[in-house]
């Protein structure tokens, strides 16, 4: 499938469900318990704004009104949501065979999510992802649980919250889980592919604790001490620590409105296979950045760059230690109920490896009805290998998708 032929079907879906479009107000599962839209918390969502970051580093409580908060018990149960995508994929290599081919209606994904407020200052997290049998039309899955943590929020002040359990971390400037583009960040992905045997990602979940604080004055920090790769075995401890830090300029959490800038340290221990029979000692990676995140009136820009370092042990085609870098530009343009988007992403591989990658993604979603949303994107990616006829592998990604949560 040619990249010409993916924009024209993705520009003739996109004619066809607009013009039956009207602006429209999601309840996802916190706005139903507390009668909110869903612009209260999100720019569009998943995307947080200052009020819904602020929300969830709070445990899930009103910020000012934890006293007026009812626990899950008191509710008779916790706010339980869904949410899972379907419409038409094209996802189109070359060489043929160089990945899975897709080009039919799919549905994509199921997330069982639930959340609320165990005590004062005491909520809680979950999301399970349910096992899908590959089918056609349906898209595999692989039963997790995502996420599971418990959040103690304000300890003596909002410069102290602790986050225990399995969770996204907060060295992410820029979160995985709430983004809005189905094309992944290739730099938090990136696991060293071809020539590094590091399967440790930024992108994962990981169990452990967290610490994160805020207040009035322009700084934010966050501090974690986690499992880290899952190629680690059970009897070894957790090893992995990260460090983030950030400054705000104007008003605002740096989210939705200031201006934010950032940087971020990760140390790991990783097992440089995933057998499980196999002892292998753990070899030291790091990760080190900065990002910033940039907000003019409807404007917002987020920068990402990092460095990675993984041990000798994990480099597969050269000697010494696998060095990358890499990060991401993206401009988004928020209005009411819409939300539209550009980014270009790179990853900068060894010249032992040369497989340096380049993606560019462009799209919108767009609010239809209560919790139903319209999501339009198109990817191109690039693996560069050399830039020898035939070596070099791009993909053609092209969506569009009612993503639907309940």
């Amino acid at each position: 499938m040619s990249s010409r032929r993916c924009w024209t079907i993705t520009t003739i879906l996109a004619f066809l469900i607009l013009i039956a479009m009207t602006p429209s107000f999601g309840i996802p599962a916190f706005a139903r318990k507390y009668g909110f839209n869903c612009e209260m918390c999100h720019v569009s969502w998943p995307a947080l704004n200052d009020f819904g970051q602020k929300f969830r580093w709070n445990g899930y409580n009103i910020p000012g009104q934890e006293n007026l908060e009812k626990t899950l018990w008191e509710l008779g149960g916790p706010p339980i949501a869904f949410r899972t995508m379907a419409g038409y994929t094209i996802d189109s290599f070359s060489p043929n065979g160089a990945g899975d081919e897709v080009n039919q209606f799919q549905i994509n994904g199921l997330d069982v999510l639930g959340g609320g407020v165990l005590g004062f200052r005491k909520g809680f997290f979950v999301a399970y992802l349910p096992r899908i049998e590959p089918t056609n039309g349906v898209e595999a899955q692989d039963a997790e649980v995502e996420q599971a943590n418990v959040v103690f929020s304000y300890l003596r002040s909002t410069w102290l919250n602790v986050r225990v359990g399995r969770f996204e971390t907060a060295v992410l400037p820029f979160s995985v889980l709430r983004s809005i583009t189905i094309s992944p960040y290739e730099i938090y992905e990136f696991d060293g592919g071809l020539g590094s045997a590091n399967r440790f990602s930024l992108a994962s979940t990981t169990d452990g604790i967290e610490i994160v604080g805020y207040g009035k004055k322009p700084w934010q920090y966050a501090f974690g001490w986690v499992n880290g790769s899952r190629t680690n075995l059970n009897d070894q401890s957790p090893a992995d620590v990260y460090i983030r830090g950030a400054y705000i300029l104007g008003p605002g959490m740096g989210q939705s409105s200031g201006q934010r800038f950032g940087a971020i340290a990760y140390f790991g221990k990783a097992r440089p296979t995933d057998n499980a029979n196999l002892t292998d000692k753990r070899e030291s990676f790091s990760r080190v950045g900065f990002d910033a995140n940039l907000n003019k009136g409807q404007w917002n820009v987020l920068f990402q760059y990092l460095q990675g370092r993984d041990g000798s042990a994990f480099n597969l085609v050269g000697t010494g230690d696998y060095k990358f870098s890499g990060g991401f530009l993206q401009l988004n343009h928020y209005q009411m109920g819409s939300a539209h988007f550009l980014r270009y992403d790179w990853v900068n591989t060894p010249s032992s490896d040369n497989h340096d990658i380049s993606r560019i993604t462009i799209g919108m979603r767009q609010h239809i009805e209560h919790d139903l949303m319209l999501q339009l994107e198109y990817s191109h990616r690039k693996v560069d290998n050399g830039g020898g006829a035939g070596l070099d592998v791009t993909e053609n990604f092209a969506a569009a998708r009612l993503d639907w949560a309940f």
